[in-house]
C-alpha cells in the first residue's frame, strides 16, 4: 500500500526543527505546520494522491486533470491572479515542446 506523508509531498518544506511547513494552502493565507512526529502519517492533501472533481458541471472525473490547477503538483490556483501562475514551455523525451502551467511555487522551488 502506498503512503502519502511528507516524506514525498511536493507540499513539504522541512524546517530547521525537523517540522514541515505544508505549503499547499499558500495561496490561500493558510499556514500549517506539521510536528515532526506526525510527518510519517497518512495525509489527505497529499500533492500525489488522486482526488475526485468535486465541482459541480466539470468534464473531467479527478482534481489533477482540471484547466485550474498546477500541472506540476496539482495546486488549486486562482487564474484571475497571474501572480500564482505562468505558462511554461518544457521538453519532451522525443525532443517536442509542450507548453504547461506551472504555479509560482513549483517555479520557484525549481521544478
Amino acid at each position: 500500500m502506498e503512503t502519502y506523508n511528507c516524506t514525498g509531498c511536493l507540499f513539504a518544506n522541512k524546517l530547521d526543527n525537523g517540522d514541515i511547513y505544508c505549503d499547499k494552502r499558500e495561496f490561500e493565507g493558510i499556514t500549517c505546520i506539521i510536528p515532526k512526529d506526525k510527518i510519517h502519517l497518512n495525509c489527505p492533501s497529499h500533492s500525489d494522491y488522486i482526488r475526485e472533481e468535486t465541482r459541480y458541471m466539470r468534464p473531467w472525473k479527478f482534481l489533477h486533470e482540471a484547466d485550474d490547477v498546477c500541472q506540476v503538483c496539482h495546486r488549486m490556483l486562482d487564474l484571475q491572479d497571474k501572480n500564482q501562475y505562468k505558462y511554461v514551455e518544457v521538453k519532451k523525451d522525443d525532443g517536442s515542446k509542450n507548453l504547461i502551467r506551472k504555479c509560482s511555487i513549483c517555479i520557484k522551488k525549481g521544478r
